[in-house]
């Protein structure tokens, strides 16, 4: 019997602070930030969770055991915070309380609750074959009213092929296990998606501030969560003299009644978004990992690791009378991945071959840019491959150097900051090149193109651009002060590591970092806009064991 509570406490404090400046008679593009403002955004997260177990193992017959487990979680995420905001600052003040126009106070607090029951069996034959059951139960604040309860279950089966007498004993290959499963498992709505509600609003009638409310949210009372149901097939084993270990899964998962937010229809009289449960979808694919040490000799040694998965996602169907889903320049929609990318595409060339795409003299002396006219899909915002390459030495047992290099490939990212400085600020080196003929021609023709067909034919085709990157992730070093030297100290072991992260990135990503998303996944948006890309780091750390 095992029971485990804790409780998980972050605090987050985002503020904002552009100090009142004098005004150099240049207007802003933006605003007048010459008159400063203020944000202050204070959050704390509390996590309470509630684990307890209990495990019986038993023998039924001679070579046949089992092992039964039952048990209960509980967990509830709490998160409060609070917005404030306020313009034109006092000169010289940095706090809100030196604001006097435009304040803006708000509050925002969620409370996700989960409450599972799980139980599980196993069986071993003569430690060669292995059988498994499993179901759990939810039940969680967040799923509409008229949806209670949900279950998954679980089965699967392991063969230790290497131990039965017919295997071939071989010095290549030993420890080979076949293996099988099918489960399920399931996606929480978020909190107060099922919920109607309305939202209190101040509005100003009258010539004074009133109380009022607008609609928050219609919600739906048969919400439920996303269920996913997973068929594995592989195998494992070691080669050569146990040198290496091998692992392979070829994975087939199933989505039914996928959270999708979609847009409500006009005609009810509400803009708004809403969550529903629709269709399904399918993601295949395979993970492999290998791993060994091919050299291991008395003072040195070197060992290796590779890792990569291949997936494939597919709407296989949005639901009956379900309308194809456009969000931007992304969609849901059948027979293609999850929030495809899709815009109009362009043809172009440079016909009088000075340097620069224009659209004068069209359609007269011929058009340089060229729109289609209707969008089509250029691609998915999630990579099909994602490998994973580590490497150590060890020199004297006192010495490690490793490393870590990542790569993800078959995905296509907006560069929206790139199109945003173009087709709206107008302040990009493609575009002004372009329309102006005294500028020396240094960008290419492909960045004109998508500069002109963005600002003058609204299609973003140009700025959805290849997200495949190969990326140093980690170097590090690491120094193991002998066990004599560690005693002199009082302590059984002390080593000092020192390491560098997000090192390079080799891509043909034209903006920041391929791995930025301003979105953080919402509803499957994903875009570059005006973020900050990943930081390299160097740390310095010891440790000390006793």
């Amino acid at each position: 019997v095992l029971g485990v509570t804790g409780l998980d406490f972050a605090n987050r404090i985002d503020q904002e602070l552009i100090p009142t400046y004098l005004d150099n008679g240049v207007t802003s593009r933006f605003a007048d930030d010459s008159i400063g403002q203020r944000t202050s955004n204070p959050f704390q997260t509390f996590i309470y969770t509630l684990n307890a177990s209990a495990t019986a193992t038993y023998g039924l017959r001679p070579g046949l055991s089992g092992s039964s487990t039952i048990g209960s979680q509980y967990s509830q995420d709490y998160v409060h915070g609070t917005f404030a905001f306020g313009k034109n600052l006092s000169p010289g003040t940095g706090s809100i309380n030196g604001a006097t126009e435009q304040f803006a106070a708000g509050e925002s607090t969620t409370k996700d609750i989960i409450l599972g029951a799980y139980g599980q069996e196993q069986l071993n034959w003569r430690d060669r074959l292995y059988l498994s059951g499993t179901v759990r139960i939810d039940k969680n604040n967040a799923f509409g009213t008229n949806f209670k309860w949900i279950v998954y279950p679980g089965a699967g089966v392991s063969w230790v092929l290497g131990n039965e007498s017919f295997f071939p004993k071989q010095n290549w290959i030993s420890q080979t296990r076949l293996r099988a499963a099918y489960g399920e498992s399931g996606q929480q709505p978020g909190f107060r998606d099922a919920v109607a509600y309305y939202a209190p609003v101040a509005v100003h009638a009258d010539n004074i501030d009133q109380a009022s409310f607008t609609h928050g949210n219609i919600g739906d009372p048969n919400l439920k969560p996303e269920r996913t149901g997973e068929t594995e097939l592989g195998f494992e084993t070691n080669i050569f003299k146990d040198m290496f270990s091998l692992d392979f899964t070829w994975y087939n998962k199933k989505t039914k009644d996928a959270l999708i937010q979609t847009q409500l229809a006009p005609s009810n009289g509400v803009q708004q978004l809403l969550f529903r449960n629709l269709g399904s979808v399918q993601n295949k694919g395979i993970e492999f990992s290998l791993s060994g040490t091919p050299v291991k000799l008395k003072n040195f040694s070197w060992d290796f690791n590779v890792g990569g998965s291949h997936n494939k996602n597919t709407v296989l169907n949005l639901g009956k009378g379900v309308p194809t889903i456009i969000f931007g320049d992304q969609r849901h929609q059948n027979g293609y991945p999850l929030g495809g990318y899709w815009a109009v595409p362009y043809t172009f060339k440079d016909i009088n071959g000075d340097g620069a795409i224009t659209s004068e003299n069209c359609p007269g002396d011929g058009c340089e840019l060229v729109p289609g006219d209707t969008a089509v899909y250029l691609g998915s915002p999630f990579p099909s491959w994602e490998l994973t390459f580590g490497s150590g030495l060890t020199v004297f047992k006192y010495v490690r150097v490793s490393a870590l290099v990542d790569r993800r490939s078959g995905n296509k990212l907006l560069n929206l900051t790139e199109d945003f400085r173009c087709s709206a600020l107008l302040i990009c080196q493609a575009l002004n090149q372009s329309i102006d003929p005294s500028v020396k021609k240094t960008s290419s023709l492909a960045d004109q193109a998508a500069g002109i067909a963005a600002f003058e034919d609204g299609t973003d085709a140009g700025y959805i651009e290849d997200g495949s990157f190969w990326k140093i992730r980690e170097v590090a070093v690491t120094l193991t002060a002998p066990d004599r030297w560690a005693h002199r100290f009082g302590v059984s072991g002390v080593s000092l590591t020192l390491a560098g992260r997000n090192l390079g990135t080799w891509t043909k990503y034209k903006g920041l970092d391929p791995e930025i998303n301003e979105n953080g996944g919402l509803n499957f948006s994903t875009d570059e806009f005006l973020g900050q890309p990943p930081v390299r780091t160097y740390t310095v750390r010891m440790d000390l064991h006793w």
